[in-house]
Order: C-alpha cells, then sequence, then structure tokens
C-alpha cells in the first residue's frame, strides 16, 4: 500500500475521473470482503499460523457480488494500535480476479476467504477527501 497525505481537491478529481472502476464501496460498509480480516498484530509481526474461530464468516452471503480488498488494519509499534481505516474513506476497486495470475509466485490457497477467492488479486484505491489522503493499493494472494 501507498499513502498520499496532504493531497490537493483538484488532484483527487482528477484520479477518480481517470480510472473505471468495477466496484465502489465505503468504509462504512458493515460487511466488507477483507482478504487477511483474520489477521492479528501476533500473527501478522510473528508470522504465525492465523486461527479462525468462526469458519461460517469465511464465506458470508453478504460477499456474494463482492470484489476483496485489502484490510488496511495498520499496526502501530510505537503505540501498540490497531487502526483501521476511519469512516470517511471510500474505496474504489480497479479490478479484482479469483485464481493464480502470476506464475511467478507459488501461491498457497488462503484458508481465510471462500473457496472461490482462495487466490486471487485485487487493486484500487481508497480515498479520504475529508483528510485528503489517497491509499493506493495492489494484494495478491
Amino acid at each position: 500500500m501507498l499513502y498520499n497525505y496532504e493531497v490537493d481537491n483538484l488532484k483527487i478529481d482528477s484520479i477518480l475521473n481517470k480510472y473505471h472502476f468495477v466496484a465502489t464501496y465505503t468504509s462504512k460498509d458493515s460487511c466488507m470482503f477483507l482478504v487477511n480480516r483474520f489477521e492479528t498484530k501476533d500473527t501478522y509481526e510473528n508470522i504465525k499460523r492465523v486461527e479462525i474461530l468462526d469458519t461460517l464468516s469465511v464465506d458470508k452471503d453478504c460477499y456474494k457480488n463482492k470484489y476483496p480488498v485489502p484490510n488496511f488494519v495498520v499496526y502501530n509499534v510505537t503505540d501498540e494500535s490497531n487502526r483501521p481505516l476511519d469512516n470517511n474513506f471510500d474505496i474504489y476497486v480497479i479490478d479484482a480476479k479469483s485464481g493464480k495470475h502470476f506464475k511467478n509466485f507459488d501461491l498457497l490457497p488462503d484458508p481465510q476467504m471462500p473457496l472461490d477467492w482462495q487466490n486471487g488479486y485485487s487493486k484500487g484505491i481508497a480515498i479520504n477527501k475529508k483528510r485528503k489522503t489517497i491509499i493506493y493499493w495492489g494484494i495478491i494472494w
């Protein structure tokens, strides 16, 4: 992920007009289809196996017809907080596909994802106009 801060509103508007988006979501969405949604600070930093206690939450009905987006949680080592996106972000998916599309990476299926999305990729941008922040992402799993 690449974070851009203090972005001029004209620049934000030009970026929004530049791309065609396959989906648009808001960070307020109660059912975000997140990649690695069961990660914790411990599993992330210490490369520990993720435990999925509620297997029904892997493939919720509300994920149907949605595209996966990154788990935007930032693990901050200085103050021990886990900061997700605030509620003022709009999330724009430029492209996302299930399956193995990158031959250079020998990826294992991600058990945190539904069967039809156990491998895939997603790319897009998240924008908070109020904070003048843009996050560009590309994720492969």
